[in-house]
């Protein structure tokens, strides 16, 4: 009898610390085996990612759906595709998105606010990690999205080339007018070398950035009126035509390769440029990296460009589980590895791992300062398609010597009004967000 109730108690004994221990990670059973839906916008470029979450977390298959794969499958028109894209996440109903916001393409999807995740869970944020999540949040004050990896716009200055020709570098704050006079003087003192650079995908979009950005100029007005025949928009068309023209800019499609980067004063374009710089051998004394001029009398925040976004559906059952994968992913542990097998596009928040020589994120990854570009109206996608295509045609014109400036500019004007009198091509956009 003794013996039995010796065994008996060795066996409660086992079962108490069986279950302390349980309940402090010692001996912890695995994880549920469960299978969430992804959906973003490339299988390849999310590959490297996907593998080196399924060794993290072995116990979360992601099933991968992407919309460059259906859309090719498919054959679908490129003017379809939002609206298909809209169709493939009513299909799919992913339980979280990267490398995409939904509300690109359905602005009904309802996301989970991870502000209210990351105060629950009380998740250490670094200060650059904090800045950029400022930058995402909306003004009611939730999160729908979180990146582990950032860009932004900025100011690169080939210090090198002012120096040599003899004109003052051009230091921030500067107006745009400041930046023209310098991109000016370097022309003028060598006239094989471009004042400035910007990337330019289309010519209405460099003027549209160059307008908003850095004179806080309105493309559309609160009273849901298009504004690009007014005075400031006409005479920031002039400037930007006559500077292209005179080859004090260099506008084109792609970016400058390692000859030409040599031969540009000042260059406009993502943070990651700076790979392209250090091919050359930048360093610090030869090249500055600066905030974007900027009107001081309407400064404009130069946003935080999130470069792996993640979002979680509201609906899904996992919830738990994915947001334990998106903590991870903004440690430092994970950044180590993005870092080194590329895992993200952009920079990771964590100072000294990226392989950027002697310059510092820090330079480039401030508290956002300005005023944010909150439109009352957008154009409908039909009159944004027909202004696009007007200033891309006229601009074009001119530089080929088929217009000259007031046909150009009285053109604008002509669809500028055609586009104002009728009020369908402008939708009121929401406030909440």
């Amino acid at each position: 009898m003794r013996k039995i109730i010796s065994i008996f108690t060795v066996f409660l004994i086992v079962s108490i610390l069986s279950t302390s221990c349980s309940s402090i990670g010692i001996g912890k059973k695995d994880k549920k085996n469960i299978t969430v839906k992804m959906l973003t916008n490339s299988e390849t470029r999310s590959a490297d990612l996907i593998k080196h979450l399924k060794e993290k977390f072995p116990h979360i298959n992601i099933e991968v759906t992407a919309f460059e794969t259906i859309w090719q499958e498919e054959q679908t028109p490129i003017e379809k595709r939002i609206e298909r894209a809209s169709e493939i996440i009513a299909e799919e109903k992913p339980d979280f998105y990267y490398d995409l916001k939904p509300s690109w393409y359905d602005k009904d999807v309802l996301l989970v606010d991870l502000a209210q995740l990351i105060n629950r869970d009380q998740i250490p944020l670094n200060e650059i990690q904090q800045h950029i999540i400022e930058s995402e949040t909306n003004i009611d004050g939730t999160l729908n999205s979180i990146t582990p990896t950032f860009d932004r716009k900025v100011l690169f200055v080939n210090r090198e080339l002012f120096q040599k020709n003899g004109i003052p570098v051009p230091v921030t704050p500067m107006t745009f007018e400041d930046f023209r006079n310098s991109a000016q003087l370097l022309k003028e003192k060598n006239s094989s070398l471009f004042g400035y650079d910007i990337q330019r995908h289309s010519w209405y979009f460099a003027l549209e950035e160059i307008g908003k950005t850095f004179q806080g100029l309105q493309i559309v007005s609160d009273s849901g009126q298009l504004m690009l025949d007014q005075p400031d928009w006409r005479d920031l068309t002039q400037q930007l035509l006559d500077d292209y023209k005179n080859k004090i800019l260099r506008a084109e499609p792609l970016s400058p390769n390692k000859t030409e980067i040599k031969h540009i004063g000042m260059s406009i374009g993502n943070a990651s440029e700076l790979y392209s710089y250090l091919s050359v051998n930048a360093t610090t004394d030869t090249l500055s990296i600066l905030d974007l001029p900027t009107n001081p009398s309407n400064p404009i925040i130069n946003p935080f460009i999130p470069t792996s976004p993640f979002s979680i559906t509201q609906s899904s059952k996992y919830v738990d589980e994915i947001w334990e994968v998106l903590t991870y992913l903004m440690t430092k542990e994970a950044a180590v590895e993005i870092t080194n097998k590329r895992l993200l596009a952009g920079f990771v928040a964590y100072p000294g791992l990226a392989p950027i020589g002697d310059f510092k994120i820090e330079s480039f990854a401030g508290k956002e300062t300005g005023s944010k570009i909150t439109p009352s109206f957008n154009l409908a996608s039909s009159a944004w398609r027909k202004m696009h295509i007007t200033v891309d045609e006229l601009f074009n014109a001119y530089i080929n010597n088929k217009k000259d400036m007031d046909e150009v500019l009285d053109a604008i004007a002509v669809v500028v009004q055609e586009i104002n009198n009728d009020s369908s091509n402008f939708i009121a956009v929401k406030s909440d967000h």
